[in-house]
């Protein structure tokens, strides 16, 4: 006998769960899973994952609002309980605060660098500013199932036809606008080693120089890195941009009055203008 107590030349009967594939989902508590016919499966190996792990997995969907001291009371006392009434758990939202101001840049690769090191790398995570207002279809919206980028918030100037770059596009069609994006959050990790290592720099000093461009910077690093990404640009918006409410720059300062410019429904429109009206009275 061997050392796990079977007779030589015998067979040992082991459970289904070390022997489930892909595609038939026998057992809830699967140890070995095969791709048996799968081409290029290595490369596709986190795309069928998810789609035969997904019940097995925290997939409860996470969101990340990333806060500036300047605009904490708008998330704590607005958009953060916006979400909650839509009957989002607290536990999945992530308030990514840069307490310490070390600009938009810095702090979106070190919440990079978090999700990486922290979420589930075969789900994704939904990216809010902290300037902007959710519709109240928003989350039956963001829960959807996308098999990559999904983003929330359209600018019609990106495509004056509006037809072109609405629903699902490459990644290359996507209008990259991190007031509300969605990101699979296995991309993180090689985002960050690709600012660490110094290639960024090289090739965008002055994205780097600057100490915003954020989202440029993601964009140019998905779009060489990841061309075949697939995107969903969300039609109409779920959320709006309200940054000249908030502050801001004097270029955000001058969008007042041009919100016609974004994909928004009613639902929206209502929204924004209920929360003119109580930013109006919490201002006086």
């Amino acid at each position: 006998m061997d050392k796990y107590g079977i007779e030589q030349n015998k067979v040992a009967v082991v459970p289904l769960r070390f022997n489930e594939n892909q595609s038939t989902g026998y057992t809830d508590n699967p140890a070995i899973v095969h791709y048996c016919g799968i081409k290029d499966w290595y490369e596709n190996r986190n795309i069928y994952r998810r789609e035969y792990m997904d019940k097995y997995l925290d997939t409860a969907q996470k969101y990340m609002i990333h806060v500036c001291n300047d605009r904490e009371w708008y998330v704590k006392d607005f958009l953060l309980p916006s979400l909650l009434e839509q009957g989002i758990e607290e536990d999945n939202i992530i308030v990514w605060h840069d307490y310490d101001s070390i600009g938009n840049l810095a702090s979106w690769v070190a919440s990079c660098k978090w999700i990486a090191e922290n979420l589930e790398p075969y789900n994704s995570t939904w990216h809010l500013q902290d300037d902007v207002v959710i519709g109240s279809n928003f989350r039956d919206i963001a829960e959807k199932k996308y098999t990559g980028f999904a983003n929330a918030f359209c600018n019609n100037q990106f495509d004056g036809e509006r037809t072109n770059y609405i629903g699902e596009v490459s990644c290359n069609g996507m209008w990259f606008s991190f007031q509300c994006i969605l990101i699979p959050n296995r991309l993180m990790d090689g985002f960050v080693k690709w600012m660490e290592s110094g290639e960024a720099k090289e090739q965008f000093p002055d994205y780097l120089n600057s100490g915003k461009c954020d989202d440029s910077l993601f964009r140019e690093y998905v779009t060489r890195k990841m061309p075949n990404l697939t995107a969903t640009n969300i039609f109409p918006c779920i959320v709006d941009h309200i940054d000249y409410l908030m502050g801001g720059t004097v270029i955000n300062k001058q969008r007042k009055g041009k919100r016609q410019a974004y994909w928004r429904s009613e639902d929206l429109d209502k929204a924004v203008a209920e929360l003119e009206e109580k930013l109006a009275k919490r201002n006086k």
